[in-house]
């Protein structure tokens, strides 16, 4: 199946967010962290209208077994 996240990876968060890209909200979710060695630390998926996955900025340390905490302001903690 298509797409595919950009590394396999276990032990990490997927937490739904909203973006706001050029005026439009997009419903996306998170994928961060986890055991995937080479593998970008943090990632988008957008499932519509084509659906992909993007990486995203990151933390400087990897992360595996931890958890991810959707804030009102649209940031993930």
């Amino acid at each position: 199946l298509e797409p595919r996240m950009l590394a396999a990876r276990e032990n990490h968060t997927a937490t739904p967010v909203q973006t706001n890209v050029a005026g439009q909200v997009e419903n996306a979710v998170l994928l961060f962290g986890g055991a995937a060695a080479g593998a970008p630390v943090a990632e988008r998926f957008i499932p519509t209208p084509a659906p992909r996955f993007e990486p995203v900025p990151t933390t400087a340390e990897p992360r595996s077994g931890h958890a991810a905490i959707p804030l009102a302001n649209g940031r993930v903690l």
